[in-house]
């Protein structure tokens, strides 16, 4: 498990920072809420906040309503978030969006408890959500609806791959108070802390009372959330316009784009059920909601749920697997992309005269050399396309993890070690003859990698 610390410096210097800013930069917030300088903090608390980034791509059947035919659909998301625990309402702020080193310390409780002397205490909130169960959850939650013309129904649906790399994000929590007559108010706002300039680390509090009893803010607890899937591609197969009285989400009388990439501002889109789900806004100025994790956090019974740490799609964040899923990722996006203008212009040419080839505008690029643009026939352009893809199919394939391999065979413990072993002595026997020694140094990527989710973990 990954900590995010400061590691050039003692992370006094946040703390110092901390003091800085609710210090004479306290004005802002105070602002925010109306309070003018009457705003005073008390109690400061560090600690280590539980985080989960995943890397996950989807693809299912899809049915393309009105026009009676069925579609194939693809999702991918880079570095989601899922809150590591459940409780209310730290799990309601998204840690998606902070960019982090590649490189992060291995958490050691001993060294990274203590960072602040003996005297202050440093606190790691456990890990008790699963993202797998998360899955599982909107899986049930999604199950069968219509959006923006499509159907969607979660059993055609499977996760073609799932990666997720634990974290524990350090925070500061710092306790503010506020005295007006007889009207006593105490709230907590939250420092991010990963970063030594603490101009880039961020503030949040809660939206004030007033502004929620008058309906101004009902979306999200915090007043500046950040997004749970900051990066996402959702591509649908191209439809027919619908009408507004047909749509039970009243999507507009169009057809819209069949690649969908978000941020998005639309109310219905995937990033955003996602987020309002594990985010709520306030039903009440003085009542917390409770998190909707706590349906996966706990059994019926209110047994906790274990996290299977030994499952091989929770991965470090430093390991060379993230490398290598965000690489596959990449190539993923741009094969169904081309898969989905290969389909569009199918149902492009299916709309012409018989015999009909119109010519289009392409683009050609060469390395070193200028753009060039010029027209060719439709059915030229397909064939190019549809050669492209299947050979970004191939090229695809060929570059999928090792781990995921071993996990679509269902390999698992000393079996995937055993795989993973076997295949790195593979790949260095065909680079040492065929490659020399830069093959051989290539080969050295078959290594296990330390990982330490729980108790220390070696492979060898």
């Amino acid at each position: 498990m990954n900590a995010l610390v400061a590691s050039a410096q003692p992370l006094n210097l946040i703390y110092a920072g901390l003091l800085k800013i609710f210090g004479p930069g306290i004005a802002p917030i105070a602002r925010e809420f109306g309070l003018g300088e009457s705003l005073k903090m008390g109690e400061v608390k560090a600690c280590y906040w539980p985080v989960w980034r995943c890397d996950a791509i989807a693809e299912g059947k899809v049915e393309v309503r009105g026009s009676g035919k069925e579609g194939k659909g693809w999702l991918g998301v880079r570095e989601g978030y899922v809150p590591g625990n459940a409780f209310a309402p730290l799990s309601y702020l998204s840690y998606a969006v902070p960019p982090l080193p590649d490189d992060l310390p291995r958490y050691n409780p001993t060294k990274h408890l203590r960072q602040l002397g003996d005297d202050t205490e440093i606190v790691a909130v456990p890990f008790t959500v699963s993202p797998m169960a998360v899955i599982k959850r909107i899986r049930y939650l999604v199950g069968r609806r219509t959006w923006e013309g499509i159907g969607l129904d979660e059993r055609d649906w499977n996760e073609t791959m799932v990666a997720c790399y634990p974290l524990f994000f350090p925070i500061y929590l710092a306790q503010f108070e506020h005295t007006l007559g007889d009207n006593h108010r105490v709230f907590t706002v939250v420092l991010d802390a990963h970063d030594e300039n603490v101009n880039h680390c961020r503030a949040s509090w809660p939206a004030p009372p007033e502004m929620i009893e008058r309906g101004r803010f009902n979306n999200n607890y915090y007043v500046n959330p950040a997004p749970f899937l900051p990066t996402s591609t959702f591509i649908l197969p191209s439809r027919p316009p619908i009408s507004t009285s047909e749509s039970s989400d009243s999507s507009p009388a169009a057809s819209p784009s069949p690649i969908l990439s978000t941020p998005s501002h639309a109310h219905s889109n995937p990033a955003e059920i996602f987020s309002s789900w594990l985010s709520p806004g306030p039903s009440s100025p003085t009542i917390i909601r409770p998190s909707p994790l706590l349906e996966i956090e706990a059994d019926e019974e209110g047994n906790e749920i274990p996290i299977e740490w030994e499952d091989p799609r929770i991965q470090s964040w430093s390991g060379e697997e993230r490398a290598e899923n965000w690489e596959w990722f990449e190539k993923a996006v741009e094969v169904h992309k081309g898969i989905a203008a290969l389909e569009g212009l199918a149902e492009l040419s299916a709309q012409l005269p018989e015999g009909a080839d119109p010519k289009g505008m392409v683009i050609s690029r060469t390395p070193g050399q200028k753009s060039n643009l010029a027209p060719r026939p439709m059915s030229e352009i397909r064939r190019q396309l549809s050669n492209d893809v299947e050979r970004m199919k191939g090229e695809l394939e060929e570059g999928k993890p090792g781990w995921l391999r071993r996990f679509e065979r269902g390999l698992t413990g000393e079996e995937a070690e055993t795989a993973e072993v076997q295949e790195a002595q593979e790949v260095q026997k065909v680079q040492a003859g065929g490659e020399g020694e830069e093959g051989a140094k290539s080969g050295e990527s078959g290594e296990a990698l330390e990982r330490a989710i729980g108790e220390e973990r070696k492979r060898e």
